[in-house]
């Protein structure tokens, strides 16, 4: 039902182009927590898929992506929405943190 409703939106075999791995796992992981809290019924579904039937989708692209060792496409923000270069987000607020931070890459991190 997954692939179904992605062909409806997105066209037919439009997931062999490959995603970014993080977007894929995002989504998986997503769908997981929404279906272990409760939610059957993906309430985005237009053809009533359900969130397990979207974390096999997901879960088969990756392994495909794998499989035909399709290169990873690195984040470009961390799960906070943070900018992995600059340190800071979308509204200008800069992560903040007591000592240095390995993924950040502002004057105080450097």
């Amino acid at each position: 039902m997954g692939f179904a409703e992605g062909v409806k939106k997105y066209g037919r075999g439009n997931w062999r182009k490959g995603f970014p791995e993080h977007e894929l796992c995002d989504s998986l992981l997503g769908h997981l927590a929404a279906h272990l809290s409760g939610e059957m019924i993906d309430p985005d579904s237009a053809t009533g898929a359900t969130h397990l039937d979207k974390v096999l989708c997901n879960a088969l692209m990756l392994n495909q992506q794998a499989r035909q060792h399709v290169p990873r496409v690195a984040p470009t923000h961390d799960t906070e929405g943070f900018n992995l270069k600059t340190g800071f987000n979308r509204e200008g607020v800069h992560r903040m943190h007591d000592d240095k931070d390995p993924l950040c890459n502002c004057p105080m991190c450097r």
